[in-house]
């Protein structure tokens, strides 16, 4: 059975307000189209827009089982070997990243690097050093 422990991206108030601005616009641009004859069609491509950033705001988690760092972005989803893991530094990278806060974490593992931003670190670690000494532990059986 696998267990999942669940962290939520934290998330700065700057960007939080962007993103909501964001769907704000493009859901009024939306209804705006609805009520216009012709191009009420057109409606759909804000209306993807505003989709999309919800879900992207609230669907930016980050997941430990007892194998994997799991990684999920809106639609977007990631999977790591915790065994591949090399080093976990703090960053504030401005890079794109499945993150919604400048406040990061690097995590460097045998097939590059991603950058995160759980919104309690010394938790995520904790669980993440917990899962790889687990790991360890079943390999040297």
């Amino acid at each position: 059975m696998t267990t999942l422990k669940r962290f939520r991206s934290k998330i700065d108030v700057w960007l939080g307000c962007a993103i909501l601005t964001g769907i704000l616009v493009s859901g009024a641009i939306t209804v705006g189209l609805l009520f216009q004859e012709g191009v009420a069609a057109l409606a759909i491509i804000p209306l993807l827009a505003t989709g999309l950033s919800v879900w992207l705001l609230l669907g930016t988690w980050y997941g430990v089982t007892e194998t994997h760092l799991i990684v999920h972005c809106g639609p977007f989803r990631t999977a790591v070997p915790i065994s591949s893991i090399r080093a976990i530094r703090p960053t504030r990278t401005v890079f794109s990243a499945p993150a919604l806060s400048l406040d990061r974490l690097e995590v460097t593992h045998t097939g590059g690097a991603l950058v995160i931003s759980p919104a309690d670190k010394a938790g995520f670690i904790g669980a993440l050093k917990e899962r790889r000494e687990e790991w360890r532990a079943k390999v040297a059986r």
